[in-house]
């Protein structure tokens, strides 16, 4: 549970469902630019960093842990590619949009490096940023070579906007995370300093 499978099977899944539109002028993914504190959270072996979930409902899943209160999952980014994903549909256009992210060079927060769609509408970038590319995809368009500075993501988390955390090329239903009031915050850590934190709570 927790796991939808691979980034190709959740794709395909959303391409399937029908259009809602009295979602129109919904925007459920909230970028805040001050990231938060340093939370409690379990270890990760071997990963240079890691994504952190809090707020979560933790579900048992392969390749997840949990802090002591159960609030905060982690999950290792891949080493050779540090750099996850946040899958959701599009509230006007009801097709899926990808944004990437990978920690910033100084460590401090995420840089926002490329977005994928799958049409044009309202919100959706027809062209590239300068310092960006715009590729035409045979399925989808992709803005990559951007470098965003972003502190954190503030979530908003709806059934109807099936947000997923992709990572290592599985996608992670973030409808089953979020609590009651759907909210999540998303962030990177060292796995360092998970592990320095995890063990300075232990003590206290």
């Amino acid at each position: 549970m927790g796991k939808v499978g691979s980034l190709r099977e959740r794709l395909a899944h959303l391409a399937r469902l029908p259009v809602r539109v009295w979602l129109a002028g919904l925007f459920s993914l909230v970028v805040t630019l001050q990231a938060g504190p340093v939370l409690v959270a379990a270890s990760a072996d071997g990963a240079g960093w890691v994504v952190v979930v809090d707020g979560a409902v933790p579900i048992p899943a392969p390749g997840l842990e949990a802090d002591r209160d159960g609030s905060t999952l982690v999950i290792p980014l891949p080493a050779t590619c540090p750099r996850f994903g946040i899958l959701f549909r599009h509230s006007v256009e009801q097709t899926p949009v990808i944004e990437w992210f990978e920690p910033a060079g100084d460590g401090d927060g995420l840089l926002l490096v490329a977005t994928e769609y799958r049409s044009y509408g309202a919100g959706l970038p027809t062209e590239a940023p300068p310092g960006a590319r715009f590729v035409r995809l045979p399925d989808r368009f992709r803005i990559e070579g951007l470098a965003v500075p972003v502190g954190e993501l503030n979530l908003r988390i709806l059934p109807l906007t099936e947000h997923a955390l992709l990572v290592g090329g599985e996608a992670y239903d973030l409808t089953q995370w979020a609590g009651p009031d759907g909210r999540l915050r998303v962030r990177v850590l060292a796995a360092g300093l998970v592990r320095k934190d995890d063990e300075e709570e232990g003590r206290s």
